[in-house]
């Protein structure tokens, strides 16, 4: 299994990159309710519960018109769901390789100006339904 360089793993809005974005993570979940009862011998017993996704992103502030802090901003106040796709990029995945999709909201942003330093920012998205493995081709 080869390494990846995660900067060639993107994540796009609607199919446009998020604007100088650093990092970004990819969580997802499956909530594991507890089963356990008397007859469990005291050992811990779960069901199989909701499946969950989120992404979490940090990245340089940019306030120009239709940049990463006016439009994860607007999302918030429009109350506007995105299309998200966590996905690997360039020729390295031409042929193969797996995408990542699907429909959030921004939950929160947070953005940093500190004293003599780079403005930054950083956000999270929570999924709203199915998030979707596709194959690259």
């Amino acid at each position: 299994m080869a390494a990846v360089n995660g900067t060639l793993i993107v994540l796009n809005d609607s199919g446009t990159a998020i604007a100088l974005t650093t990092s970004a993570t990819l969580n997802i979940e499956l909530d594991l309710p507890d089963a356990s009862t008397k007859d469990s011998s005291g050992w811990a017993k779960h069901i199989l519960g909701q499946k969950s996704w989120s992404v979490d992103l940090d990245g340089l502030a940019d306030f120009e018109t239709g940049e990463n802090v006016d439009d994860l901003v607007n999302y918030i106040l429009d109350r506007t769901q995105v299309s998200l796709e966590f996905e690997p990029t360039g020729t390295a995945f031409s042929t193969k390789g797996v995408s990542y999709t699907g429909t959030a909201s921004v939950a929160s942003v947070s953005i940093v100006a500190a004293n003599e330093d780079t403005a930054t920012l950083s956000g999270s998205f929570t999924g709203d339904g199915p998030l979707a493995r596709v194959a690259v081709s």
